[in-house]
């Protein structure tokens, strides 16, 4: 994955990732439901992002399972400092492009106030 260039999915991921509270990722499931993205879309970019220290992928153990032995672990996702950096740039060269309005208008679709200095 060329990280210098991200995807409309993946900053969408990525915002989504890094409005968790410090060092809590998200299951796909969550994800999936956060960002509106389909399974098939998810998923892949997921492992892509990986692959390039966008994300990192954790599974949940016993210990901070919400109901013990319920089903199967979950896999949880959270943003890298690598990843932070390059959604970063991403917003920095898309916002002057854009202009403040649309800019506000799509920060909104995603429920946040994000702005990158």
């Amino acid at each position: 994955m060329d990280t210098s260039k991200l995807t409309s999915e993946m900053v969408q991921v990525l915002k989504t990732l890094i409005e968790q509270p410090l060092g809590k990722g998200l299951a796909g499931v969550e994800l999936m439901q956060s960002t509106r993205l389909s399974s098939g879309t998810l998923y892949p970019l997921l492992a892509r992002s990986e692959n390039a220290g966008l994300v990192e992928a954790y599974w949940e153990d016993e210990v901070t399972r919400a109901e013990p032995k319920v089903g199967r672990p979950r896999k949880y996702y959270r943003i890298t400092g690598l990843g932070a950096r390059q959604l970063h740039g991403t917003l920095q060269q898309l916002m002057p492009k854009i202009g403040k309005r649309k800019w506000a208008a799509i920060l909104g679709s995603f429920g946040t106030t994000y702005q990158p200095s």
